[in-house]
């Protein structure tokens, strides 16, 4: 029985480990809502976006202003003999560039719309910061599921060693099976310490992801793949318009729609009004100018301008289509994974899991009793644990499609 109790102190061990894990972790604890909300405010990539659109949006205030008036002076028949200044007539006055046929109020709308285009890539920048965010959770809750899992296998291991060394004490069974048994706990012991740094990267991942120190990263708590009710995809299909991709993709194809008529309004010529007043050199009195200015359209610069700003109207109402076309399949490919991913647990939860608890609730029974051997129950505890790995596996993409779906929708 020495062997045991050295076996026994080797869990502690392990138990101690998965405890400095678990205290490793900041004050407190964790949950989704709230590493969602971290997130939100110390991704640097959402200070950027952030910042973008508020230039945008300076931009499009911009192009509907009007243009600043020019003030001009000027001297003109200034004698080069005698008095320059009181011989010379003075002109000063304002001169205003007006933008005929809407060419302003079109200039505002391409930068309102690209403006617009901008925001639905803000919106779409949080959602993928809120699925990185949702997935590295979600890996934190499956690893140290596994974690706990591993835990009960080296706690039964080690009971099941600990039958077959008395057994073999009172002659009832071989040192054949003693051996076994050690090695059963033996590789107990490693699977549970790799699942103890596996669940100590995902909480670096997850800590990074946060924009935080490992050392400051709580202790996270939920449940992972808690089964619900599968969205109808005819709500989904219906409301895909709103998402962010096709947000963007429309405003940018409703921009470029606006660019080409900002272009043909930049083909009408610039029209200026001017009001000055004249003083005239040797007291000759004052006089009012005033005049207007218009551009002669001899040479067609804004040809060539509008038939490229046509173009790239194709060019962005075709990508804009096929992001609508991509965009339902990826619905209806993500519903389907959705589906699929509900139904594997429920069925490890109402059936698969109950079954294998009883099954091998008997087979230790069983093995204590006497009345089984060792080569027997391993068999029953090795399919216990590949059943649990798959519940945990399941649940855990099941939280991933789901992530996946709050992005498209």
């Amino acid at each position: 029985m020495i062997r045991s109790n050295q076996l026994f102190l080797r869990v502690l061990i392990i138990s101690a480990t998965v405890s400095a894990i678990t205290a490793s972790a900041g004050t407190g604890t964790l949950s989704l809502d709230q590493a969602l909300e971290i997130g939100a405010t110390s991704r640097l990539e959402l200070t950027a976006v952030e910042a973008e659109l508020s230039a945008a949006r300076e931009r499009a205030r911009q192009q509907g202003a009007w243009l600043n008036p020019n003030i001009y002076f000027m001297v003109e028949g200034a004698p080069t003999a005698g008095d320059a200044w009181n011989g010379s007539n003075r002109v000063i006055g304002l001169e205003q560039t007006l933008s005929l046929g809407g060419r302003r109020g079109a200039d505002h709308d391409a930068a309102r719309l690209m403006a617009l285009g901008v925001e639905a890539d803000r919106d779409l920048t949080g959602r993928r910061v809120a699925w990185s965010i949702r997935t590295a959770f979600a890996r934190v809750l499956h690893t140290r599921s596994v974690v706990e899992m591993r835990q009960k296998v080296v706690e039964a291991t080690l009971r099941a060693l600990r039958i077959v060394e008395l057994r073999h004490e009172l002659g009832e069974a071989a040192m054949d099976e003693v051996t076994v048994a050690q090695l059963e706990f033996d590789v107990a012991i490693i699977e549970v310490t790799k699942a103890e740094t596996d669940l100590s990267v995902a909480r670096t991942d997850l800590a990074s992801t946060l924009g935080s120190g490992l050392d400051d990263l709580p202790l996270v708590t939920g449940v992972l793949g808690a089964p619900a009710d599968v969205p109808d995809l005819e709500i989904l299909l219906a409301g895909i318009d709103s998402s962010p991709i096709l947000r963007g993709a429309n405003a940018r194809a409703q921009s470029r729609s606006a660019v080409v008529r900002s272009a043909s309004r930049h083909r009408i010529p610039d029209f200026g009004v001017s009001l000055g007043l004249r003083r005239f050199g040797d007291g000759g009195g004052d006089a009012i100018d005033a005049g207007i200015r218009v551009q002669l359209p001899l040479f067609d610069r804004g040809g060539a301008r509008l038939s490229a700003a046509r173009a790239d109207a194709l060019v962005e109402d075709a990508v804009a289509r096929l992001a609508r076309t991509e965009q339902e399949r990826r619905v209806r490919e993500v519903h389907a994974r959705l589906a699929v991913a509900e139904a594997v647990v429920r069925t490890h939860t109402e059936k698969l899991l109950p079954a294998a608890d009883a099954v091998l609730a008997a087979a230790e029974r069983r093995h204590a009793e006497g009345d089984a051997e060792l080569i027997e129950l391993l068999q029953f505890r090795a399919s216990w644990i590949q059943r649990q790995l798959a519940d945990l596996d399941a649940r855990l993409e099941l939280d991933l499609v789901r992530a996946d779906l709050k992005v498209l929708h």
